[in-house]
């Protein structure tokens, strides 16, 4: 096939070619190269429309998302690429908002000083007939090349001579796992242990006094009993274990509690470090949702769009939950999502 238009832009080009995929196998088209014209700073960044991937149509219908992918923009709306299928393929959360992001931000600053700015990406799949059973619908990888002066799309071949600014592979993030070993093993030990004796000895936070007898008291807090992380906010306020927390946890910065607030940074790091070293023999080390009716039932990841780890508000924060760590659990990004809120 030739070039051609992508939907609704003629400042962006995009290859095509066919492929079968289904059962009954159907004839599908997933772009192979695209090229176009850049507009730094765009003004339709951000702007989605929700369309689906070019290789997940199927006539006028269309698959369902590819587990712990999303639509990514081939060419980023944040340097004038089109949101249409044609320039969106399905990527992994951590190359989409990761890796990919990051290549889209250097073509960004190199096209604010360079006359007449393109850029020419190759979409690699994975081989076909080689017996490994890997989806023609999800590319393995790309390519870039950024040109400065190019007044006529058309002088950008495919299988340019110059060399690409870019490759990125379209991989998942790795699962969060800590090595508990030497210093750790201590650390581990000592949460563990504080974790079951706020449980047994039903400690809250309640106890020390303050804002949160208030917040309980107007149902901001969940049952002491439901309170994954409610020993951690034993290690951080309560006078016999202030001591301690330094040593035990990662972060050690003040930040703001109040109801209504996000977790801040720091905090957000701590319980994932908790929910790693208190696991179970057979996990430990590894970060699980907290919750049990969580369809994902694996160890999560850093920026998946499935299994990427979210640090959820119990009592939701629209309804003034606290950013308070008994307030607190680890969950998957896909039951975060069909939660609605955080």
């Amino acid at each position: 096939m030739a070039w051609r238009n992508m939907t609704g832009s003629t400042t962006a080009h995009v290859f095509t070619e066919t492929f079968t995929f289904g059962t009954p196998a159907q004839a599908r088209t997933r772009p192979l190269w695209v090229r176009a014209s850049i507009r730094p700073d765009a003004s339709n960044a951000g702007r989605m429309t929700g369309t689906a991937p070019l290789a997940l149509l199927s006539g006028v219908s269309a698959d369902a998302r590819i587990p712990n992918t999303e639509g990514g923009h081939l060419v980023g709306l944040s340097i004038g690429g089109p949101d249409c299928s044609d320039n969106l393929v399905p990527m992994f959360g951590l190359t989409n908002r990761d890796t990919y992001r990051t290549v889209e931000r250097d073509i960004n600053t190199r096209a604010k000083f360079g006359g007449s700015p393109a850029v020419l990406i190759k979409i690699d799949y994975p081989p076909v007939g080689t017996g490994v059973d890997q989806d023609p619908r999800l590319p393995t990888g790309f390519t870039v090349w950024y040109v400065a002066n190019v007044p006529d799309l058309a002088q950008l071949a495919e299988n340019p001579s110059g060399a690409p600014i870019h490759r990125v592979a379209n991989s998942g993030g790795n699962p969060v796992r800590f090595d508990v070993q030497g210093a750790d093993i201590e650390r581990r030990r000592f949460l563990v242990e504080l974790r079951t004796r706020t449980l047994d000895e039903k400690w809250s936070i309640e106890l020390l006094g303050g804002a949160a007898v208030a917040w309980n008291a107007r149902g901001y807090l969940p049952p002491v009993g439901k309170r994954p992380y409610g020993f951690v906010d034993r290690l951080v306020y309560s006078p016999d274990y202030a001591s301690y927390a330094a040593l035990m946890l990662p972060r050690w910065d003040a930040c703001d509690i109040a109801p209504g607030r996000e977790f801040a940074e720091g905090q957000r790091l701590n319980l994932v470090y908790a929910s790693c070293y208190t696991q179970s023999s057979e996990k430990k080390g590894e970060c699980w949702s907290d919750d049990a009716t969580d369809p994902v039932q694996s160890v999560l990841t850093p920026m998946g769009t499935d299994d990427g780890i979210e640090i959820d508000h119990i009592h939701p924060k629209a309804s003034m939950g606290p950013n308070i760590y008994s307030n607190a659990q680890v969950i998957s990004s896909r039951h975060n999502r069909s939660k609605g809120r955080s």
